[in-house]
Formats: C-alpha cells, sequence, structure tokens
C-alpha cells in the first residue's frame, strides 16, 4: 500500500478498519502484519500533520512581513525542499515595484515563494519591513507608549471595571461572593492607506536609494496617521470633572497639575507620563509653585518630575494636557504592511508611477482612570 498517494480520509479509514479488525483476528501473524501497517499509517499521517504546521507557520510568519525568517529552516513541499533567501528576494521585491528586470535568481526565489504563499501578492520583505517600523516609530511618538499586539484578526482584551475587596472570614461562618465586574475592549484594525507616486524616470535610480524613499514616505505617512489615531484614543470616552478631568477657565496652574496628578490612581503612578502638544509644554514653563520656581525642566522634559512627551496630534487647543500610565490604559493592534504598484493609475499621463502603503491600525482606551486631562473651558 503505497500511503502517500492516500488522502488523510483515506489513511484514517483504513487505520480505523485495522483497529477494528484487530478486535477479531487470531492469527498471530496477519496481526503482526495488520500492527505493521497500523505504525506506518499513523506514522504518515503525523508527518503530514507536522508538514501543515510548518506551512501554516511560513504563511503566517509571510502574512506578517516576516517572510525573511523562512531561510532560518527549510521548507518541505512533498519530497523536495525550499529555501528563500531574503537578501535575494528584498532585490526582487524592489525591481519589481521598479519594473527592472530581474536575474535568475530572483526570478527563481519569486517562483519559489509563490510555490507556499497563500496570499495573492508579494510580501514586504522583512528588511524593509523592518526599516518602515523602526522609522514609523520614531514618527508616529506615542505608539511607543502605548501597549501594541501585532496578531492576525480581531482581538478582545477584558480590564476590571470592579475589584471588591477581600473580606475577612471568622472561622466556620459562611462568606458570600462579591462580584467582580468584568468589560472588555475589542481591537478590529482600521486600514490605513497612503498613495505614493513617483516619475517614471526616477525609478531608473538604485535599489538602495529606491528603498530610502520608499521607507521613508511610508513611514512618514503611515505613522502620522497611527499618531492621530492614538491621540484620539486618548481623548475617547467620558471625561466628568474632578473624576478624571480638571478644569480651568485661565489655563493650567501649580494646584491644577497637583490635582490632575492625584486623580491617577497609585498602581498606575509607576510609568505615568505628561502628553501635550509642544505650545502646551511652553506655556507650562511659565507656570511656579508656591516658592515660585518653575515645575517644568525643559532639559530633562519633566514635569513635577513625571515624564513629558510631546506630539503635533495632541490639540494644542483649550492647554489640552493628558496624564496618566498610556501603556495600562490604551491598547493598540497593527496589521501587517503591504505594498502594491498601479502602474497605469491616475498619474499615467503625466509619467507617473504609483503605489500603494497599506496596512491597518487601531488604538483604544481602557476604561476611564488610567488617562486623565486637564482642558481650559471658556
Amino acid at each position: 500500500m503505497n500511503l502517500e498517494t492516500k488522502t488523510i480520509e483515506e489513511l484514517q479509514a483504513r487505520k480505523k478498519e485495522i483497529e477494528t479488525l484487530s478486535e477479531t483476528e487470531e492469527s498471530v501473524e496477519v496481526l503482526g502484519q495488520l500492527d505493521e501497517e497500523h505504525r506506518a499509517i499513523i506514522a504518515e499521517l503525523e508527518k503530514r500533520a507536522n508538514d501543515e504546521q510548518k506551512r501554516a507557520e511560513i504563511r503566517s510568519k509571510i502574512a506578517a512581513g516576516k517572510e525573511g525568517e523562512v531561510k532560518e529552516s527549510e521548507v518541505t513541499m512533498g519530497n523536495e525542499k525550499k529555501e528563500l533567501n531574503q537578501s535575494t528576494y528584498r532585490s526582487a521585491w524592489l525591481k519589481t515595484l521598479m519594473q527592472k528586470e530581474l536575474n535568475e535568481e530572483e526570478t527563481r526565489t519569486l517562483v519559489d515563494y509563490r510555490a507556499f504563499a497563500s496570499n495573492s501578492t508579494y510580501a514586504i520583505p522583512t528588511q524593509v519591513a523592518d526599516k518602515v517600523v523602526e522609522c514609523l516609530k520614531k514618527r508616529a511618538v506615542l505608539i511607543n507608549e502605548i501597549e501594541l499586539f501585532e496578531v492576525v484578526g480581531n482581538l478582545r482584551i477584558p480590564y476590571e471595571v470592579t475589584v471588591n475587596e477581600a473580606a475577612a472570614h471568622t472561622e466556620n461562618y459562611q462568606e458570600s461572593a462579591s462580584a467582580d465586574a468584568v468589560a472588555y475592549v475589542d481591537l478590529a484594525g482600521e486600514e490605513i492607506i497612503k498613495i505614493l507616486e513617483i516619475s517614471k524616470v526616477a525609478l531608473s535610480q538604485s535599489v538602495d536609494a529606491f528603498e530610502r524613499w520608499l521607507v521613508d514616505n511610508l513611514a512618514r505617512k503611515l505613522g502620522d496617521k497611527i499618531d492621530d489615531k492614538i491621540a484620539g484614543a486618548f481623548g475617547s470616552g467620558t471625561f466628568t470633572t474632578n473624576t478624571n478631568q480638571i478644569v480651568n477657565t485661565q489655563g493650567p496652574d501649580y494646584d491644577d497639575i497637583c490635582d490632575l496628578i492625584a486623580l491617577v490612581p497609585a498602581a498606575l503612578d509607576n510609568g505615568s507620563k505628561f502628553f501635550m502638544n509642544k505650545a502646551t509644554f511652553w506655556d507650562c514653563q511659565k507656570i511656579k509653585d508656591t516658592n515660585k520656581r518653575p515645575i517644568l525642566d525643559p532639559e530633562r522634559r519633566t514635569l513635577m518630575g513625571y515624564p513629558v512627551v510631546i506630539d503635533d496630534y495632541i490639540s494644542k487647543s483649550n492647554s489640552l494636557i493628558y496624564f496618566g500610565n498610556a501603556f495600562e490604559a490604551v491598547k493598540g493592534k497593527a496589521g501587517a504592511m503591504e505594498v502594491e504598484p498601479n502602474e497605469h493609475g491616475s498619474g499615467w499621463e503625466k509619467g507617473l508611477v504609483s503605489f500603494r502603503g497599506y496596512t491597518t491600525f487601531v488604538a483604544k482606551k481602557v476604561g476611564t482612570v488610567g488617562i486623565v486631562r486637564f482642558v481650559t473651558t471658556a
């Protein structure tokens, strides 16, 4: 029996059949043959399961922009082993975008990639993706402050709303259960798209120069939008004065900053920071304590001893200041990045080639006490 030609369903059916036959078979010789076939079928099923798991892991890495990791281990496809060289794949991927001719090795690498890739487009190479992410995190300041998940599909995160204290117990007395309340924040990625255009003549530049242009523009445009979304998450939800908000008609003073800090629970104090616009930062330089000393240290960038994060997407209107532990209070989910060319897009008549940068991102605040704010009211 040639096991390699059988489907999994056929193998499982034969395995079950052997198990049934062995219950009534008396011949030691026949039982030995059944046992040998049974072991062979189990080994074949395990091999196929392992191969399928490897393929699934590779596809997942490719879909997340991690195809370069394939080089670290060989991929079994039937009886043939394939290996992707990430440097060659990077060169082939960039040349494809630039409409340049590929050499034989680059062409073969793309063919090997397509042999086990489940997506319809070539994934952004690991080297390029890492450079985009590195530049993006420098551009999107707030992304470094929150808890960020990079997972496929939607994500639900539970968080505590009400936590009852433990009760002292009297021996032999029955205690009543105190129910804690739990809520959830759902993270479903929202699409972010940026169209980049470059002249057809500019595509004659070197592969490395084109990569720098692509990385810089993707990081700048996608990063700005991600930063904007996180700043929006900071300001989402309901703000109640003296609960998670301090207000003043004249702008912030020393007492307001002290009151703002006091609104964040002590459990979240470690890691808490101020978040504000650059203009608001320098306005805070004018605030003095009761001894007429500035409460802001511009060199260390601290306010009342807490670090200050300056971000353009936090509004300078109404002297808006956020304070709190953003890592605990804001959760984000980022998807894989994609880059696709559009040779005959809107810039065709102008001699332009366009590319679409695409990713998904969402950020949401958990509860109401992790991030508090000061705002000037009319």
